[in-house]
């Protein structure tokens, strides 16, 4: 009797156990099918165009050319340091060859024009800004010339 008791009890435990880890398992894989979207303290990102009618462009994926056309030191610097926050590839900073730019302007040098409104909507720049002169030996996608419009732009206002 004391052999079938042990018996008993040994097979109720490897029962409980098996129907404990079914129970995990089974919430695991509810947990991982039913929480596909971040909930709560998500960090939103900066360069949300959803309230934009063009298509969704991965910032990473474009890349930058900043000239200054000011005459004020530093401004392409400024600009260059918000796009790299925002995640665009900048692979050239510098002053454009004249100082006398009016309005920022931004323009598409591949032909996607997509990728220029998405800079030109991170740096607040109007869209009538926005143009396009196929360069494709800059090896670049963008080009922005800033103008002495520039403390209307993002990057100046939020240093504010």
């Amino acid at each position: 009797m004391n052999q079938e008791l042990k018996k008993t009890l040994t097979n109720y435990s490897l029962n409980i156990t098996i129907l404990i880890l079914l129970t995990f398992s089974g919430f695991m894989i509810y947990s991982i099918f039913s929480n596909n979207s971040p909930k709560g303290n998500s960090k939103t990102d900066i360069t949300d165009t959803s309230k934009k009618s063009f298509p969704q462009v991965s910032s990473k994926s474009i890349t930058v050319e900043v000239l200054n056309g000011t005459g004020e030191k530093k401004i392409a610097a400024s600009v260059r340091e918000y796009l790299i926050y925002n995640e665009f590839d900048v692979v050239k900073a510098d002053n454009y060859k004249t100082s006398s730019i009016e309005k920022t302007t931004i323009i598409d040098r591949v032909g996607d024009l997509k990728k220029a409104s998405k800079v030109a909507y991170v740096l607040g720049v109007n869209e009538k800004l926005v143009s396009t002169q196929l360069m494709p030996e800059l090896y670049t996608d963008v080009t922005v010339i800033i103008g002495r419009d520039f403390n209307s732009l993002k990057p100046f206002i939020s240093n504010k």
